[in-house]
Order: C-alpha cells, then structure tokens, then sequence
C-alpha cells in the first residue's frame, strides 16, 4: 500500500487559555520538513472556533483536492467525547455531523483521507463511517483514542 500524502493540515480547536498543543505539533513538524532535502508536502495550522469555521475548512480542503488532485492529511486538535467534538467556542459537533464533509473530502482525495484525532474518545469517529456506510466512508485511515 502507498500512501500519497501532500500536505499535513493541523486543525487547532482548543480553547485560547489551555495548553496550545497543535501549536507545538505544527512547529515540530515545520522542524521535520527544515531537516529534509526538496520535502514534496507542506505543513498548515488552522485555528478554528466555531463549527462554521471547521465545515467552511473541511469544504475548502475538498475542493482543493478535487481541483488541484492534492493529498490532505488531517490532524485535528479538540475536545472530544464518545458522541463528538467540543470546539474553542464551546460548540458541540457530533461525529455524525462532520461525517457528510469528511466524505466529501475523502472522494476528492480518492479514498485516501487519513485523519487523527487528538481527542478524546477520538476512536468513536468510526461511528460516523458506520452510521453512514451506504453513502461511503467519510475516512481511509481513523487515529484516535479510545478514551
């Protein structure tokens, strides 16, 4: 199995005043990428807020791969439950709600949206791949944990 991969996009949720650990994530991987000759991917950090914020992203990212044929690879900093996503704003995703985009941006990517959760109880995302098989899966790869 080949992975294609061009770009790594950090999505930050987590509130202002708790430890800002997407932030040291994205420069540690900026670090990486310095260290490698003509690295063929980038590496981006997106702070997010809201749950409009987050959509309005994930939607961006997909038309970008459909337009351009480009590989995102997720990584998603949050609050989370066995139910869903709490975001910087306090506002409540449930893992059924970010399914429908998530898709959108797994087709454009050709099956190949590897996303990981660093959230809580990120594992029980599958249940939006469950939930939803007979549209198709929203992810190829899930990491996350369990609690």
């Amino acid at each position: 199995m080949t992975i294609e991969l061009d770009s790594i996009q950090i999505i930050d949720s987590v509130p202002a005043d708790e430890l800002q650990t997407a932030r040291h994530v994205h420069d540690h991987i900026l670090d990486i990428r310095t260290g490698l000759t003509h690295p063929t991917w980038t590496v981006e950090r997106h702070r997010v807020a809201t749950g409009q914020e987050l959509m309005s992203l994930l939607a961006g990212l997909a038309d970008t791969a459909n337009r351009t044929g480009q590989y995102p690879m997720l990584h998603l900093e949050s609050h989370g439950s066995t139910d869903g996503i709490t975001l910087a704003n306090g506002e409540f995703l449930s893992w059924a709600t970010l399914g429908p985009e998530l898709r959108r941006l797994n087709r454009a990517t050709r099956n190949s949206l590897m996303v990981v959760w660093a959230a809580c109880e990120g594992f029980h995302s599958i249940k939006s791949i469950v939930g939803a098989i007979t549209e198709g899966t929203p992810v190829r790869l899930v990491i996350g944990p369990e609690e």
